[in-house]
């Protein structure tokens, strides 16, 4: 946040809260601290909650005393410090609520981590993001982790590219043409060829992966609606030594997950085909993706069907020399 100071008493004002509506300063600098405070971070303090906002103590005092008051906030009686509140609770179960999806994933995420061993994930697609509204850990002391709530660019994530590569073809270079206007520092495109590439690539095979240079390993794939439209993604991450040995075999595993959720939901399951998407490219019409016709019985016989894979786990590997692994929090 650019900062211009104003006068001797700390207060600070960023350019962007010059350019708010009259009357709704207060309200985007309590939001501002709803932000801080549910991170996935240790509590923080009065002191640290000002110096992160770029406030004076006085301001972020107030509005903590209106936060806490309404709920959205608690103060640790033991050292003062501020967690966040039952109504952010309240809050963040009615937005995943919203989607069918992350009850229907459940069991899937669980079968999931039972056959690679790694960590899990659940994502829904939110306009050019992926939002993270699941994450179930393995039971391994060294895992990926994720952050509940978190949302990051479709390019950024395997889940991302999954949603990406399950887009018709010019869906996909509008997204692609979109992204990549967009101006994040931290998650610019780059090479926007480069990145097509690698989208057709997970097209191609059903499913998606994405390499962070980090010591993490990571696969996914779309889940579709019943118009056979990417609405989010599982993925399994890991460390790269455990994953590194049969990436193909979690991603098919992977994408019979998604395959058994989207049918859990009555969508078509099945992400169109490599020739299908490249008939779209073409210019033609890519296979029909919807549901098919009703069949008593078909889609729990399918579902049970999809999510059948080989229960071998993906590769469990040696520890490396010392086995000292990151374990990065982003870029499922």
């Amino acid at each position: 946040m650019t900062t211009t100071g104003e006068g001797t008493g700390g207060r600070t004002e960023s350019r962007a809260e010059g350019q708010l509506p009259p009357g709704t300063r207060a309200l985007a600098r309590g939001l501002l601290l709803l932000d801080l405070i549910g991170r996935d971070r240790e509590p923080m303090s009065l002191t640290e909650l000002a110096a992160a906002a770029r406030l004076d103590k006085g301001t972020v005092s107030r509005l903590l005393t209106v936060l806490v008051g309404a709920g959205h906030a608690n103060r640790r009686e033991a050292d003062g410090r501020y967690l966040p509140g039952r109504a952010l609770a309240r809050l963040g179960a009615a937005y995943t609520a919203r989607f069918d999806l992350a009850a229907a994933a459940r069991p899937h995420l669980h079968e999931l981590v039972a056959r690679t061993g790694e960590s899990a994930h659940l994502a829904v697609v939110d306009g050019l993001d992926i939002v993270y509204v699941d994450h179930l850990p393995p039971p391994h002391a060294l895992r990926a982790r994720a952050v509940v709530g978190q949302a990051l660019p479709l390019h950024v994530t395997a889940m991302g590219r999954a949603v990406l590569a399950a887009l018709d073809a010019p869906a996909r270079a509008r997204t692609l043409d979109a992204l990549a206007a967009r101006t994040e520092h931290d998650h610019l495109v780059g090479d926007l060829a480069d990145l097509a590439a690698a989208v057709a690539a997970s097209a191609h095979r059903g499913w998606a992966t994405v390499d962070r240079d980090d010591d993490l390993s990571r696969v996914a794939a779309a889940v579709l609606d019943a118009s056979g439209r990417p609405m989010g993604a599982v993925s399994v991450s890991g460390p790269r030594y455990r994953m590194a040995g049969d990436l193909a075999r979690c991603g098919e595993q992977c994408a019979a997950a998604a395959r058994a959720i989207g049918l859990h939901l009555g969508g078509g399951g099945e992400v169109r085909s490599a020739r299908g998407s490249a008939a779209a490219e073409a210019g033609g019409s890519p296979p029909p993706t919807g549901p098919r016709p009703p069949d008593p019985g078909a889609t729990d016989r399918r579902a049970s069907d999809a999510s059948a894979g080989d229960p071998r786990p993906c590769a469990p590997g040696a520890p490396p020399p010392g086995g000292a692994v990151t374990a990065a929090r982003s870029g499922r």
